[in-house]
């Protein structure tokens, strides 16, 4: 547990549990052991306040522009780790291998990098590829409880689990928190947990099944972010393939109470003038220069040049807003401040974008020399000079 987490305001202060653990962990040794025995989840433990994040697009009078983030009681975490643990080491053989999200030693990077080690190597053999980028609605949110349950027996878990995930499930409110106010509360009849410790590893186990509709097919997943993608000899047979494992996947949506949007999902394909497009659900889908899979720009001829000028944009305005507040800090929080606000910048997915042309290197380095000369008020030394100082390297050179 992370003292800096939120947490309701009701709650008991993640400070005081960590300070007197000893205390603590002896009561809910005995509490989380009881639960278990009795296969029943605390009720009190359920009540989640709902906090809507604005996700700084469309217009602030419509509420599906805000993002709902769920704050519930720090100790749910602790008898949801609990169990957790003990789900993960019975599912981690089960789980697909395609399966990357809120995995243990994975992330972003690792299926974004198989993508592009296949679609680079079909350029290079004079191949097409082709990417199918699925938008689902309110994934998280329309999760089927009785059809979850119904696969985790499937599955193997045993009835008292089983008994002790229902009760979990169950009895679920949560109400909306605007400044100090607060509506009413509702009940949750489906979706899991958001916020939650056991909500993501539910959600992997409920997605699992569609893979194995897929076992001939390319798809990677990170929750709940699908992409199927093709390589082929012609347009014609990456058309079909894709079409196909795009209606193999809709289809599982449906029949599993999910919604998939085929008029918001994209198609990425490399290098090519001519216009393609597939068609799933009566929409045509056609072919874009660029697509965003999991916050990473592709441009469909891998040069991650638009991926790399909005990062550049977004360090520049970092730089700006640190150079008007470097003059009132001590140099060691000047430099914190310049590694997680700018340096942060380049770090994410770093290993897929890193091999572009040398005009992108240098705009990069231009930045990076112009934060260090700002936080280190040095106008007269040279890029090098500046790196030793700050012993550090080109960002370059860090990837690699």
């Amino acid at each position: 547990m992370t003292p800096s987490k939120s947490q309701p305001t009701s709650d008991i202060p993640i400070k005081i549990v960590k300070k007197y653990s000893n205390i603590f962990a002896e009561l809910l040794c005995v509490s989380i052991n009881e639960s278990f025995e009795s296969k029943s989840f605390p009720d009190f433990l359920k009540l989640a306040d709902i906090t809507p994040v604005y996700k700084k697009k469309g217009s602030k009078n419509d509420k599906g522009n805000f993002r709902p983030v769920s704050i519930l009681p720090v100790i749910s975490k602790i008898y949801e780790r609990v169990i957790h643990d003990q789900i993960t080491s019975y599912f981690d053989n089960i789980l697909s291998d395609r399966q990357f999200g809120y995995r243990k030693g994975l992330g972003t990077q690792t299926p974004l990098l198989v993508m592009t080690e296949i679609w680079k190597k079909a350029t290079d053999e004079k191949k097409k590829f082709a990417a199918l980028l699925i938008d689902l609605s309110k994934a998280f949110d329309c999760i089927s409880h009785e059809l979850l349950i119904a696969k985790l027996g499937a599955y193997g878990l045993e009835k008292n689990a089983l008994d002790l995930i229902v009760s979990y499930l169950s009895n679920r409110k949560q109400r909306t928190k605007i400044g100090n106010d607060f509506s009413s509360w509702h009940d949750i009849k489906e979706g899991v947990p958001q916020g939650s410790i056991l909500g993501p590893l539910l959600f992997n186990i409920y997605m699992r099944d569609m893979f194995y509709f897929l076992l001939d097919k390319n798809v990677l997943n990170y929750a709940d972010d699908t992409t199927p993608f093709v390589t082929g000899d012609s347009w014609e047979q990456v058309g079909d393939e894709l079409s196909t494992g795009a209606a193999i996947i809709f289809e599982w949506l449906t029949n599993n109470q999910m919604k998939g949007n085929a008029e918001k999902s994209e198609l990425i394909a490399n290098n090519t003038s001519k216009e393609i497009f597939i068609t799933i659900q009566n929409e045509k889908i056609f072919n874009s220069n660029s697509g965003k899979i999991l916050g990473l720009t592709f441009d469909n001829t891998l040069t991650f040049e638009p991926h790399i000028n909005n990062i550049c944009k977004k360090a520049s305005q970092k730089i700006s807003a640190l150079a008007r507040v470097v003059p009132f800090m001590s140099l060691s929080k000047k430099k914190n401040l310049m590694n997680a606000f700018f340096c942060s910048q380049f770090k994410y997915c770093s290993l897929v974008w890193m091999f572009h042309v040398r005009k992108l290197e240098k705009k990069i380095n231009h930045l990076h020399e112009r934060c260090l000369r700002i936080v280190y008020s040095d106008q007269l030394s040279t890029f090098e000079q500046l790196l030793e100082k700050d012993n550090a390297i080109k960002f370059h050179y860090r990837n690699l």
